[in-house]
């Protein structure tokens, strides 16, 4: 009899994925994404130890230390050694000179973002990319593994959403500051992940934009039903995951070798745009007059997002959580010397202790940082994200280094990006592969594969499931 996993495996379009043989790296990659909250502590250090004794037998070859330079994992951990410097140099001189409460817990909490939960994460994507090439996987069989992980979390979402008991169980060990809230447990909460929130629809947002944009799937029907699955996933989560898919959508539509007919598209989706938007309205009207509290959730927020786009003066107010950049905006370092250079410290947990905090990815960076602090860290980002763009005329690399860097700086205006979580991990995890895709082709890690180069115009054309198969630029 043949299995699921047989079933499906034979509408993939990966080369050397193979379901049933890595299904625990599946499963590794679930676990690495989304910590899942099993235990009543943060699992994230139970799984970077048990990473860690792996990494030390398993990441002296020089295969290992090649796929450690080649993508990047290396320099960006000496960024963060930077980082991390700046803040320790800049929190003591705060403390010494300028702080008027303590805020020691905070201190370190900021120094665990930079460093233990960084360096975990990069751990884990050393991990997987060391398998990744043991099995000689392409870009499409890399990008596989972030799939499967996200439609992991779907079928939990899924079955959370319909079946409350579990909900209730997989709640069980989440950040109970949060759902103790009536607000949020009546309305979101529904997955297997530490993080339900903003962050963690950023991440579904990317892996279904990646599902979209790399094209890993020969069947359609499996393509569309993996793709609304994640979007139902991050949609009764954190909705931040639609305006991070709605990006990928766009810039996998319009990003095309022919300009021409990237402008058509644009005015097309346009006029079908303002054709719908009554329709839509009425749509989700309708909903929220549900008795389901996620469901009314959904459709008023949805309903706010297509007024907002369609700039329609008379947007409704969903309620405190859909703050934004300028809703929640608070007040800056006063000291010249803070203002320039940062407390060392975040202030998402500072309400006790100085009075205000604040969510917002840009306004966190501002007090630990300060302007010139923000700018450098913000600038070693953004090229770490972007550079595969201009490495490769791959439109498919192209495509996803575009969509990362683009999610990232809208996602700040919701939440910080510095530290772990499922969005900040995956947008990671991405950016390395790249990385180690490129330069795999180019020779400089193993034996060189076959180049592009040698492809039609046809052939690497981004759309095409040909340019998948191969793992170049």
């Amino acid at each position: 009899m043949i299995s699921l996993s047989a079933i499906i495996q034979k509408r993939l379009d990966g080369v050397h994925f193979n379901l049933k043989r890595d299904k625990w790296l599946v499963l590794y990659t679930f676990l690495a994404i989304f910590q899942p909250p099993f235990i009543p502590f943060a699992f994230i250090y139970i799984l970077g130890l048990l990473t860690l004794v792996w990494v030390y037998y398993n990441g002296r070859s020089r295969i290992a230390k090649s796929i450690l330079i080649q993508s990047k994992l290396y320099l960006m951990m000496k960024v963060f050694a930077c980082i991390l410097l700046y803040v320790i140099v800049v929190g003591l001189l705060d403390m010494m000179l300028i702080e008027k409460v303590s805020v020691g817990s905070t201190r370190f909490s900021s120094i665990n973002q930079i460093t233990v939960l960084t360096f975990c994460q990069f751990c884990f994507i050393w991990l997987i990319l060391i398998k990744c090439y043991q099995r000689q996987y392409t870009l499409v069989d890399i990008f596989l593994l972030l799939m499967f992980a996200g439609v992991l979390q779907g079928l939990c979402a899924i079955t959370a959403f319909f079946v409350p008991p579990i909900r209730t169980l997989f709640l069980k060990f989440c950040d109970r500051s949060i759902f103790s809230k009536e607000f949020f447990l009546l309305r979101r909460g529904y997955g297997f992940s530490i993080n339900l929130l903003d962050t963690f629809g950023y991440g579904m947002g990317l892996i279904a934009s990646y599902m979209l944009i790399v094209k890993w799937s020969k069947s359609k029907v499996l393509l569309i039903g993996s793709i609304l699955l994640i979007v139902f996933t991050t949609t009764v989560n954190a909705r931040t995951g639609i305006a991070v898919f709605g990006m990928g959508v766009l810039i996998n539509f319009l990003l095309k070798r022919n300009i021409i007919k990237s402008i058509f598209r644009l005015v097309l989706i346009f006029l079908i745009f303002e054709l719908v938007q009554p329709l839509l309205i009425s749509g989700f009207d309708n909903l929220s007059k549900s008795n389901n509290e996620t469901v009314v959730w959904v459709a008023l927020g949805m309903k706010q997002v297509v007024m907002l786009v369609g700039g329609d003066d008379e947007t409704p107010a969903v309620g405190v959580e859909d703050v934004t950049f300028f809703d929640n905006f608070i007040d800056l370092p006063s000291d010249t010397f803070e203002y320039l250079f940062g407390t060392g410290h975040h202030v998402y947990d500072t309400q006790k202790t100085m009075g205000f905090r604040t969510d917002i990815g840009y306004l966190n960076l501002l007090w630990e940082f300060g302007i010139i602090g923000t700018g450098l860290v913000l600038l070693a980002m953004g090229i770490f994200l972007i550079a595969p763009f201009f490495m490769t005329k791959n439109l498919t690399i192209r495509k996803i280094s575009l969509l990362n860097l683009t999610a990232y700086a809208a996602v700040l205006m919701k939440a910080i990006l510095i530290g772990f979580n499922p969005g900040v991990f995956i947008n990671y995890l991405a950016t390395f592969s790249l990385y180690y895709i490129i330069n795999k082709e180019r020779g400089r890690i193993g034996a060189p594969v076959p180049s592009a180069k040698t492809l039609t115009k046809t052939e690497t054309d981004g759309n095409s499931p040909l340019v998948n198969r191969n793992t170049g630029v």
